[in-house]
């Protein structure tokens, strides 16, 4: 608990450190490409209304922020990107963590953090309709016909209790584990993949345990 305290405080004050540099750490971009300028809550994330959806300022041609006849500023909801990051801290919808020292977000269309020195990698992935069950069969079939030889246990994370699949046999020297738990009624599966002669001491959990979810 008091590791993950630490990250959370420490991503606060990155946020706080990058935001006061001006609003240009405050710019994302959608995904179709679309520019807006962030709100963020008193804690310094990116505001989410109670859809998930961020909240953004109206802006004129000029990139300043409209205002109301009452001096307001005048914000809407849009959809929020697949995650938004400002090199220290990666954001989506539903959840935000601080990215590990010796790791970098890969782009596409989830999170997916990667150690290049220890050879290993970490996927985050929301599932909103999917149960626990459902989804642990759903990576079974993945490899249906392979020699995987699953092992499963339970771990004990620091908001929720996970099923993890874990395997040597997918690809050669290397070990994939399926993380798969439910918070705030939506289930996760977090995919990680090390190499085994390079990555003993990749501690998968640790940097899982740095997730921090809206609204929990």
């Amino acid at each position: 608990m008091k590791k993950r305290v630490f990250a959370f405080l420490m991503a606060i004050l990155t946020i706080f450190t990058l935001s006061s540099c001006g609003k240009k750490n405050d710019k994302v971009t959608s995904n179709s490409d679309e520019t807006y300028l962030i709100k963020r809550d008193k804690e310094g994330f990116a505001k989410v209304d109670d859809y998930g959806q961020l909240v953004v300022f109206e802006t004129d041609d000029e990139g300043e922020i409209k205002k109301n006849d009452n001096g307001d500023e005048i914000t809407k909801a849009v959809s929020f990107p697949y995650y938004i990051s400002n090199e220290k801290i990666v954001e989506c919808s539903d959840f935000y963590l601080p990215i590990p020292e010796g790791w970098e977000l890969l782009t596409g269309q989830m999170i997916k953090l990667s150690n290049s020195e220890n050879k290993a990698d970490i996927s985050f992935t929301l599932r909103t309709t999917s149960s626990i069950d459902d989804c642990i069969s759903q990576i079974k079939d993945l490899f249906e016909g392979w020699n995987v030889e699953w092992e499963e246990k339970t771990v004990t994370l620091e908001f929720a209790e996970a099923r993890c699949l874990t395997s040597t046999k997918i690809f050669d020297s290397h070990t994939k584990s399926y993380y798969v738990f439910t918070v705030n009624e939506k289930t996760y599966v977090i995919n990680t993949s090390s190499n085994n002669k390079i990555s003993e001491d990749v501690d998968f959990v640790s940097i899982i345990n740095t997730m921090c979810f809206r609204n929990k």
